[in-house]
């Protein structure tokens, strides 16, 4: 049987090259990739690729065709509370078909009690990952892997997890995301409810049991079926990675911190290169540059994850890993770079909670880094109060980038439209730097054109929760 060896990185639409760049340079290699998703493993396991890779070839080949055991499920209607509560609708123990897709399940050996070194570096995989990967949302472990055709499949294979590896008896368990793409299960809530009631079978007959009480943690489970293949993945990090920990108050239309972070990635931002922010907002594009100019690991301020209540990682020697990691994580914070980040702000509240948010983020950094032995201190990001028309380039080169209202959520459209005829005036007191807004308004180009005769513009589409934006890049 396999060890586990590959996880899911959910990230904005528009990130996966630069994700999978961070990816490599933190270790990892890709091994499929989706719009949002990216499947990746240590890139150490590729020496046995190969061998572990997922044949489609072979699984396609013509096998006998069972009787279905699990009927009418895309037409039921079967309640989340109720699933799990009877094991006698399980396939029957003589019926052995189960035992291919067990055999394509990635099973681990060993127990938090008796470590063993799978179990060791699976989990240093898994803190590195929800530590240090700055633009994934979420990071969860493939547990299954399997051709998946019918509800007979889907039932099988997420039954067949050892999932007492990972749940205990008062464990509540949630298929919260399921998502379907060229397959022929494609009913979601149809999924959702054969994946909860495998997982309950399961649970019940291992411990004997007709229903679970459900008074402990909570865990979640998603379902991806990608050309009538199922992955079965289990979310590792619990809130989502872009609450870093450091926000006070997102103000009234912050973006996610990785969508921050990822716009400072495609405008390939160095460290020490003067960057401003004119639309600051709660301040997270300056506070994201903060981070990263120091070298501070995302995850940093992070300190729990739901990985540290799987019953295979409770031991005391896996609470001193991710203490290990975190104290490594320190040690690589860089306090003595050149920085110049600054943000303004029309709105003086935003100025003052950009200021509150920065000031948190780097005060709660340096309390971390004194409890691993370092008493160094992090530069601020300054801010001030000022519209956009007022605003000049303090340094010859840098990069001037903007999240400005949309007008949908944060005044209206009219209003929107003016401030991006601002910008156009703006920007030519910045003539050698690079300029990016990131915004959901066809208009912008066009109304920037208006002003800035023959400009050119380089666009990126990102979509981070349910809104579609572009950054629009240009000199």
């Amino acid at each position: 049987m396999r060890t586990y060896n590959e996880f899911l990185g959910l990230c904005p639409i528009g990130a996966e090259v630069a994700f999978n760049n961070e990816l490599k340079l933190n270790g990892f290699v890709l091994s499929e990739k989706f719009p949002g998703r990216l499947f990746f493993k240590e890139a150490a396991s590729t020496e046995t690729a190969t061998q572990e890779q997922y044949s489609r070839k072979a699984q396609t080949q013509a096998r006998p065709r069972r009787s279905i055991l699990i009927k009418n499920f895309a037409q039921a209607n079967i309640a989340a509370e109720n699933l799990g509560v009877k094991t006698t609708d399980a396939p029957s123990e003589k019926d052995n078909t189960g035992e291919k897709a067990k055999a394509e399940v990635c099973l681990s050996s060993g127990t938090s009690t008796n470590v063993s070194s799978r179990d060791y570096a699976l989990v240093k995989s898994i803190i590195k990952a929800n530590l240090k990967l700055r633009l994934a949302d979420r990071i969860g472990l493939v547990i299954a892997k399997f051709r998946c055709e019918d509800f007979d499949d889907l039932f099988e294979g997420v039954g067949a997890v050892d999932w007492t590896q990972f749940f205990c008896e008062d464990s509540k368990v949630v298929v919260e995301k399921v998502s379907s793409a060229k397959s022929k299960l494609a009913s979601e809530r149809a999924i959702q409810s054969v994946a909860a009631k495998a997982i309950y079978t399961t649970l019940c007959k291992a411990w004997h049991v007709n229903t679970m009480c459900e008074t402990g943690d909570t865990f979640s489970v998603r379902i991806y079926l990608d050309n009538d293949v199922a992955s079965v993945v289990l979310d590792t990090s619990g809130e989502p990675l872009h609450k870093r920990g450091y926000r006070l108050s997102g103000g009234i239309a912050p973006i996610r911190e990785t969508a921050a972070a990822l716009l400072l990635q495609l405008m390939m931002w160095k460290r020490k290169m003067p960057l401003h922010d004119p639309f600051c907002g709660s301040g997270t594009i300056p506070i994201e540059a903060i981070l990263y100019a120091h070298n501070v690991a995302p995850g940093f301020l992070r300190e729990e994850f739901d990985f540290q209540k799987f019953a295979l990682f409770r031991g005391a020697e896996f609470r001193e890993l991710l203490q290990a990691e975190k104290a490594k994580a320190a040690d690589e914070i860089q306090t003595g770079n050149v920085i110049r980040i600054t943000g303004s702000d029309i709105d003086e509240n935003a100025v003052s909670l950009s200021q509150a948010n920065a000031e948190n983020a780097c005060a709660l950094t340096e309390a971390v880094m004194r409890r691993f032995g370092r008493n160094d201190k992090l530069t601020r990001p300054d801010f001030v109060q000022a519209d956009i028309a007022e605003i000049a380039a303090p340094y010859a080169e840098g990069v001037l980038l903007g999240n400005p209202p949309y007008g949908e959520r944060l005044g209206d459209e009219a209003e929107a439209l003016d401030v991006y005829r601002k910008i156009a005036d703006a920007v030519q007191e910045f003539p050698r730097w690079q300029k990016a807004f990131i915004t959901n308004k066809t208009e912008f180009p066009d109304t920037v054109r208006e002003v800035l005769k023959g400009q050119r513009f380089r666009e990126h589409a990102v979509k981070y929760g349910k809104l579609e934006t572009v950054l629009y890049v240009f000199r």
